[in-house]
């Protein structure tokens, strides 16, 4: 443990002098609790604040999803990062899922009992009635554990000598259940059931110590009695514990990351206003991921004066009379006491506005109670989750003073098209009957609406018809205008509920979009008014675990989903990212096979990464309207210098101009537009289902295919489908090939020829029976009856759909045919009876063409 000297140094260095603190977002209670009055009822309610009665909120109970990202407002009277003072901010929080009980906001403004017997069933931890923060037994162990004797105390007398007194709360009085030395010192030397979020000094030299010294990672020491294990005694340091023939204890680190540690934004003296940039104090909280239930926030802002080194000044220069403490260091020892008058050398004592309790003051406020959930399973860890909430309550500057009009939070959000945004805000229905405002007296409602042309100096909003055309978004979430209420006053929403959560949503396009709230938009108090700013993802990565489905979303261009049991082990790190860098697509005669990218260029990464099922990928695509999906392809390569190959078993979806793929391994997939200067587009096999690409004419071009091992089992093929006639090479193609065809076309139609001119007879024989059975072929795959008719040279004409009319009997056609008795035919029809067409193959040539006009 360390020595109570330093821990003195410690306390000097967070005395401060007045000045109030409120926190805005999430929404401060300053004590408040649903109160119809300007002023507070009980500042001892919950927690010690320092701060003004009319501060703070009725209500804040929200839910935040692990992992999202919170942002912490608040003003604070006097100045930070200013040379008039030195300052702290001091940013942490608790959460206790105890039930039932534990960490609650009450619904009454008394404060909880200490004797048990004042509540109801005698057990104050399950009377509901009474907010806490900390344990009962938090207090009764600061009541009994001795207090620091090595602190600077001043001239003030401390009316007892266990840690509940402090300079700042000499009698001792009781706020809450907390425990007034650690509320007023910072590190605390004791384990507290508070977790470092972040510390905010002007004295940046010292992060490494507040870091080092945070519970976060430092175990906190305390004394137990062995027979006692779980109680500890009043014992303060090792040394006493020991002696007392108590045991001392090394415990309580949280084992998470140290708290952040940064410099605060510039602020000035006597101003509950914004810091430069126009906008309130602001620290961004990630919400933590290891802990759920009911949670609370604590603000605590210090300031010190430089009349004295705070950092060297400890309990040998107490003194009642405050003549110990050297205030202007040039040896001259002036009484550092309250309201001192002093001689300056003017002739006459000047009295100096001075109380010592105050130098080592420390201010707070605390969030009312919230809850954090936990992230639902669709979605992956390591996407981005902003939270846009609305501040303030009803009521013009003046009326609800130190608190803040309406606004949303963050004003000005930030996001990527990949990032979710979770809308969530709440308001009261006790504010002061009498404050301004529109609507039901009393009340907060809010609304979000896209403004009127995207101008944000408007005041009126857009169509929701409109909004929807220009990005879904818009109309699906931003005209909450719906009350949840099946009737009721709706022009104000003054039957819509305090409570509104949007749940998680996914941002909308990449653009800037400016809205607004239709309610609270008047002169008394103007203008709730937001803007989201979305830029274009660049990178997104993503954590998968081997037993969770994992979607990653690469803002609306593209998804990823990976199912449970895909990965190899217990966890993979992805990335998904665009790229400008890709080899150059294949050819077909010199010419690109592909001519535009329809979609980013998407790389999955690491490159070359193989699952054990397959994963999802889809990519939305655009295309100028009429563009038929089939001149569109889905390519990928091994990476970004690797040849393109098309995935045949991708499928598109017109309606919603996506393309999806399932595939078992990572690589770079884009959208592409076929050249259609050579005609080329998709053709699928009714029989086999396999896509090929085919040009003009109908010819299969080899267009290079993703390998069989990247596809699902059902799309793969067990042997390779055998080329379509006349099949075109791709690039120079094989000279082989294109070598051997046509000189095997040539030998076997000069071997056919030579083959028929020593034997005629069999050229009539094969090329009737050639005829008759093509026919016949035909009329079944088309379902026509197909007359051949005797032309010159006898050769034969073909005329399809012959109606009865058309038909010849055999009678009619030996007239036709002179009466020769050498012509036959052959009816070839169906059984039909009511289908009167027929087929007439001839079966001897004619000497001229037989126009056939006769009847059956």
């Amino acid at each position: 443990m360390r020595g109570l000297a330093a821990v003195a140094m410690i306390m000097v260095m967070v005395a401060v002098v007045s000045a109030d603190v409120y926190m805005h977002n999430p929404r401060g209670s300053n004590n408040r609790l649903d109160e119809a009055t300007r002023p507070r009822r009980n500042g001892n309610r919950m927690f010690d604040s320092q701060n003004n009665c009319r501060g703070g909120y009725n209500v804040g109970n929200m839910d935040y999803v692990a992992g999202s990202e919170l942002p912490i407002e608040w003003t604070a009277q006097h100045s930070c990062a200013n040379p008039n003072t030195h300052c702290e901010y001091v940013l942490q929080y608790m959460c206790d899922d105890t039930s039932p009980g534990g960490l609650r906001d009450g619904t009454t403004t008394g404060t909880i009992p200490t004797n048990q017997q004042k509540c109801r069933h005698g057990d104050c931890e399950l009377d509901f009635r009474y907010g806490r923060h900390e344990h009962k037994d938090w207090y009764f162990w600061c009541k009994r554990r001795e207090r620091n004797k090595g602190l600077f105390t001043a001239s003030q007398n401390l009316r007892g000598n266990s840690a509940i007194y402090t300079r700042q709360n000499p009698n001792g009085n009781r706020r809450g259940l907390e425990c007034p030395e650690e509320r007023d010192y910072y590190p605390y030397w004791h384990p507290t059931p508070w977790v470092d979020i972040a510390i905010m000094t002007d004295s940046p030299q010292r992060c490494e110590y507040y870091q080092k010294e945070s519970q976060n990672v430092m175990n906190k020491g305390v004394c137990y009695a062995p027979s006692e294990p779980s109680v500890p005694t009043a014992q303060n340091n090792p040394a006493a514990c020991a002696a007392a023939g108590n045991v001392w204890n090394e415990t309580g680190a949280w084992n998470v990351p140290p708290p952040a540690c940064v410099m605060p934004d510039y602020s000035r003296d006597n101003h509950l206003g914004n810091v430069p940039g126009g906008f309130p104090q602001t620290f961004n909280w990630t919400v933590p991921s290891h802990v759920g239930g009911r949670c609370a926030l604590r603000l605590r802002y210090n300031i010190s004066t430089a009349d004295y080194d705070g950092w060297n000044t400890f309990a040998d220069k107490n003194d009642r009379q405050g003549r110990k403490v050297n205030i202007k260091n040039n040896g001259e020892e002036y009484r550092f006491k309250n309201d001192p008058q002093v001689d300056f050398g003017v002739g006459f004592d000047l009295q100096l506005a001075i109380n010592t309790a105050q130098y080592g003051r420390t201010f707070q406020d605390r969030s009312h109670a919230f809850s954090i959930v936990p992230l639902p399973d669709d979605v992956n860890p390591a996407t981005r989750i902003a939270n846009l909430n609305v501040r303030g309550k009803r009521g013009n500057i003046v009326q609800v003073y130190p608190a803040v009009e309406y606004d949303f939070v963050p004003n000005n959000l930030e996001v990527t098209d990949s990032d979710l945004i979770h809308i969530q805000w709440t308001g009261s229905n006790t504010n002061p009957n009498n404050n301004d405002g529109q609507g039901k007296q009393g009340t907060d409602r809010s609304n979000m609406m896209q403004i009127r042309q995207n101008d944000l100096g408007r005041n009126y909003p857009e169509n929701i018809f409109v909004a929807n055309i220009t990005n879904p978004f818009f109309a699906r979430v931003l005209a909450l205008v719906d009350p949840g209420q099946h009737g009721g006053e709706t022009s104000e929403l003054d039957d819509a509920g305090t409570y509104f959560n949007g749940g998680l949503m996914r941002a909308p396009a990449a653009g800037t979009y400016n809205y607004m709230c239709t309610r609270n938009n008047n002169f008394s108090n103007r203008s709730q008014k937001g803007r989201i700013n979305v830029s274009p993802t660049l990178r997104q990565a993503a954590k998968v675990l081997a037993n969770r489905n994992t979607t990653l979303s690469f803002g609306r261009e593209a998804q990823v989903n990976i199912q449970p049991g895909s990965i190899k082990g217990d966890v993979q790190e992805i990335t998904m990212s665009t790229t400008d860098t890709f080899a150059p697509p294949p050819t077909i005669e010199s010419k690109p096979a592909v001519t535009a990218f329809n979609s980013k260029v998407l790389s999955l990464q690491p490159h070359g990464t193989t699952f054990e099922q397959p994963i999802t990928v889809r990519l939305n695509y655009s295309a100028p309207e009429g563009t038929d999906v089939s001149t569109l392809v889905l390519v990928r390569a091994d990476n970004s210098k690797a040849d393109w190959a098309m995935v045949p078993w991708a499928t598109f979806d017109p309606s919603t101009s996506t393309v999806s793929v399932e595939t078992l391994g990572f690589s770079l997939y884009a959208v592409a537009t076929l050249n259609q200067e050579l005609g080329l587009q998709r053709e699928q096999d009714a029989v086999t289902g396999e896509t090929v690409v085919v040009d003009s004419g109908g010819s299969v071009v080899g267009m290079p295919t993703a390998p069989d091992s990247l596809a699902p089992p059902a799309f793969r093929h067990s042997a390779v489908p055998a080329p379509r006639e006349h099949a075109k090479s791709m690039g120079s193609g094989s000279l082989a090939v294109a070598i051997v065809v046509p000189v095997a076309i040539v030998l076997v139609a000069v071997g056919a020829a030579t083959f028929y001119r020593m034997n005629p007879h069999k050229w009539n024989d094969h090329r009737r029976g050639a005829t008759l059975l093509g026919t016949k072929v035909r009329m079944v795959f088309s379902g026509r009856r197909i007359k051949r008719v005797p032309a010159n040279k006898g050769r034969f004409t073909r005329m399809d759909n012959l109606s009865e009319s058309d038909g010849a009997s055999l009678a009619s056609m030996e007239e036709a045919a002179g009466g020769r008795p050498a012509v036959t035919a052959q009816m070839i029809g169906r059984n039909d009876p009511e289908d009167s067409d027929i087929g007439l193959e001839l079966k001897a040539p004619m000497p001229k063409p037989l126009a056939l006009s006769t009847k059956e």
